[in-house]
Formats: C-alpha cells, sequence, structure tokens
C-alpha cells in the first residue's frame, strides 16, 4: 500500500462525523450517483509526502461514507464495502491517495485506515472490522513497519 498512497499520516479527525462535510449527487431521476464525506484531519505525523499535501497540520480527505438525507428527510448513513468513518478523538493510520480532482481519499477501504488506539474495544471502527485477519494482519506490518508500537 506504501507504494500506492501518496499521503501516509498519522492523527485524530478534528469534527464529530455528523458535523463535517457530507457531499451527494444525484442523477436526474434523484438515484444517488456519487456520495463522500471530506474529514479535516489533524496530523501528528507525516509518514510520506513528496507533494506537501499536508498544510499546517492539517489535511482534508476523502472518506468512503456519507450521511444522506432521504425523501422522507430521515438521516441515512451510506458507505462502500462497509467503510467505516474514523472517529473524532481517535488516532488512525491513514493511507491516502491524489483523486486527480485536487482532493486526497482514503485507499483501499477499511484497510486504508487503522486504529492506533489503545483501547480499541472503545472505537467504532474497530469493533466493525474485529476479527478480520487481514485487516489485523496489514495493521500489525504497518505499525511495525513505521514503528507505530
Amino acid at each position: 500500500m506504501e507504494k500506492v498512497a501518496d499521503v501516509i499520516v498519522v492523527g485524530t479527525p478534528l469534527l464529530p462525523f455528523e458535523e463535517r462535510e457530507h457531499k451527494a449527487t444525484y442523477y436526474d431521476d434523484n438515484v444517488i450517483q456519487d456520495f463522500y464525506t471530506l474529514t479535516d484531519f489533524k496530523v501528528e505525523q507525516v509518514i510520506k509526502d513528496p507533494d506537501q499535501a499536508v498544510q499546517d497540520g492539517k489535511i482534508k480527505f476523502v472518506e468512503p461514507i456519507s450521511i444522506i438525507i432521504s425523501k422522507d428527510g430521515e438521516k441515512i448513513i451510506r458507505s462502500i464495502a462497509d467503510y467505516q468513518d474514523v472517529q473524532e478523538g481517535e488516532k488512525y493510520l491513514v493511507f491516502l491517495k491524489d483523486n486527480t480532482l485536487g482532493q486526497y481519499g482514503v485507499i483501499n477501504m477499511k484497510n486504508g485506515t487503522f486504529d492506533l488506539n489503545e483501547n480499541v474495544e472503545n472505537s467504532f471502527n474497530a469493533l466493525e472490522i474485529e476479527g478480520d485477519p487481514v485487516h489485523e494482519k496489514m495493521k500489525q506490518e504497518a505499525l511495525a513497519k513505521y514503528d507505530l508500537d
């Protein structure tokens, strides 16, 4: 993943999920075409950033999840491939790629963010992927490689 990623950072989201910038586009018949959330992220450590996307200790990136308002006005959380948002106040290792639209997005869905909190049982993200041997293996390899143990 390191070779594919344009940016690799460690940090924490600045806002709760509900307060982030949620985007959705629709076809003419009101069917959802695309959705995502823009997440402002406070960077504690830069591991890779050759183009200096991190500015003033922050980066904004795209997560493949969003709050969509239904026709009835109900708020619905939609995600791609069971992706779970990074949680405010929690520390993550995040792998990002330039999406050619001037934004950076999480790569490899849930395997592009790794919860670095000691008490991962309290993390919604960790609970959702607990027991996923691929994710856990990738996390352990990344922690060792970047000396984040």
